[in-house]
């Protein structure tokens, strides 16, 4: 695995050992496993929480991603190279409903809720087994997937904060030769279009667009129910060094503004744009990790060894 890049801060160095050390040594799970852990997670989020309210709802709602896999993946590009778990986890991925990826994200976004003395927080914890699952899933994908060019992520907000923001501070927060880290899989678009669509980070308020050159991601939109959004993702722990950064944008610092990413007053030419390289492809499983996984799938799967588990629930997405 990678090295961590010249310059992290100690906190940076002692997250990014303790996540590939976690990583290491997570197991690798049914993707009823992996999402039943992030329950406690689910209850927490406004959507997720009404629709899989319970364990059996997690299992439930696993079990409809992977039937939704094995229906679909006879019919795309490659399918039958891609094992039912893997287009399965992919499914959940992309799904709007219940919001999976979402809940994921979160615990490894959160800076100063991931980790306190070198111990990853509860949160972190519960999501382990599914970003493990992940980033199996896309290693499983045949070459057609893969993907190496631009791609764009728009966010609502502006760097370094609201209140800080400005040129000056924006450009030094974006300096030309700064590495980054995304530590948790990032969904990105090849079309810059899609990225400032109003559902990301459209043309009013505070905004942010990073266009990023890839050398090493996944095209997942056949996974997606949105296939428009042509989307492309980026593994976690992914490095990156700043090529160029361009302020566009002007925060309002009234009080009643500053903190409110849709505020009309927020004003720009444009999105303040970050232009990207990516250096490292992000946390790979070994080999051998992979190789006992897939054959305790097929053991369970002739009903050798514990043997698969047979749930019998059913549930709807639609909201």
């Amino acid at each position: 695995m990678a090295a961590p890049p010249k310059g992290f801060d100690t906190y940076d160095l002692a997250w990014y050992r303790l996540l590939q050390a976690l990583i290491e040594a997570t197991p690798l799970v049914t993707l009823e496993e992996a999402m039943t852990d992030m329950h406690p997670l689910f209850l927490q989020h406004e959507v997720a929480k009404l629709l899989i309210p319970t364990k059996d709802a997690c299992i439930c709602a696993a079990q409809e991603f992977m039937k939704m896999a094995e229906n679909e993946l006879p019919s795309m590009e490659d399918g039958g190279k891609i094992r039912t778990i893997y287009g399965g986890t992919l499914k959940s991925w992309c799904a709007e409903f219940p919001p999976v990826a979402a809940v994921a994200v979160r615990p490894l976004f959160e800076r100063d809720a991931r980790m306190a003395n070198g111990v990853a927080s509860d949160d972190v914890m519960a999501v382990l087994k599914y970003h493990k699952l992940l980033i199996v899933s896309v290693q499983g994908l045949p070459k057609a997937y893969r993907y190496k060019g631009h791609a764009y992520r728009a966010v609502k907000w502006c760097f370094p904060t609201l209140e800080l923001h400005s040129n000056v501070a924006f450009r030094e927060h974006f300096r030309q030769g700064k590495k980054i880290a995304w530590y948790e899989p990032k969904s990105t678009s090849t079309s810059q279009e899609i990225a400032e669509d109003r559902i990301f980070c459209g043309h009013d308020g505070a905004r942010t667009v990073f266009d990023v050159e890839l050398i090493d991601a996944f095209h997942i939109e056949g996974f997606s129910e949105l296939k428009n959004e042509k989307e492309v993702l980026v593994g976690m722990r992914s490095f990156f060094e700043v090529i160029a950064s361009v302020p566009m944008m002007t925060i309002c610092k009234e009080s009643d503004s500053v903190n409110d990413v849709n505020s009309p007053k927020h004003h720009g030419a444009g999105p303040d744009i970050v232009i990207l390289r990516q250096t490292d492809a992000g946390l790979r499983v070994s080999a051998e990790q992979v190789m006992e996984f897939e054959k305790r799938l097929d053991a369970q799967a002739k009903g050798i060894g514990d043997g698969a588990a047979d749930y019998s629930f059913s549930i709807s997405f639609s909201f």
